[in-house]
């Protein structure tokens, strides 16, 4: 690690294996930050707690010291190349990896409103989905298969892939989505995100992928 700064819970670190690139974490009220690699020559990333005294790794497990990690995937406001211009948005296709505990919140936005939701849905696993091991997710050509974070060994949680088809049937001039996860040992890994509009060619899907 070089050059660690701490600022109040804005922890700014530079991370060994992206060179020069640096990554910040909030929350964290950490006082050191190192990396050491293990003797397969992977890195561990550890800090030191202000409060506690205690050291942790991060990225170790599915959980915050025993807590959920919320994570949030948000897009920014896409105006299908025509700004100001209402447009009729017909569907959202989702393309996604989660393990079969796993839930996804989807909040759809528009025309500049970026707190309130014009529509919310839930998205879940299909219980008779083929799953797919870190193995196969780890070992696949770059750019094929996407990967949340470092891809180990097949311990990990097995994720399934999930095809989701959102009904919208709304006119709006820009669309925003956002994708909320809150829960503890589940993964869950974003692929694809594409909106459909009223004079694109529309496609069949199977009903039960439509929510």
């Amino acid at each position: 690690m070089d050059g660690p700064t701490d600022n109040g819970v804005f922890s700014f670190v530079k991370h060994m294996n992206f060179k020069d690139s640096w990554t910040y974490f909030t929350g964290i009220n950490s006082s050191h930050w190192t990396t050491y690699y293990d003797a397969n020559d992977k890195p561990h990333i550890l800090f030191a707690d202000k409060s506690s005294g205690r050291i942790f790794e991060m990225f170790k497990g599915r959980t915050d010291n025993g807590s959920a990690i919320k994570s949030v995937l948000q897009s920014k406001l896409v105006d299908l190349d025509q700004p100001g211009t209402p447009k009729d948005i017909l569907y959202m296709d989702f393309e996604l990896y989660m393990s079969k505990n796993a839930q996804w919140t989807l909040e759809l936005f528009k025309n500049d409103e970026e707190k309130v939701p014009f529509m919310t849905k839930t998205i879940l696993v299909d219980q008779d989905q083929e799953e797919v091991g870190v193995n196969a997710l780890g070992e696949a050509e770059l750019g094929s298969l996407p990967l949340g974070g470092l891809v180990s060994n097949d311990d990990d949680i097995k994720v399934f892939p999930v095809f989701r088809r959102v009904m919208i049937h709304s006119q709006a001039r820009n669309l925003q989505w956002r994708l909320t996860n809150n829960q503890k040992d589940a993964r869950v890994i974003f692929k694809m995100a594409r909106v459909n509009f009223s004079y694109g060619a529309e496609d069949t899907v199977d009903d039960k992928n439509i929510i």
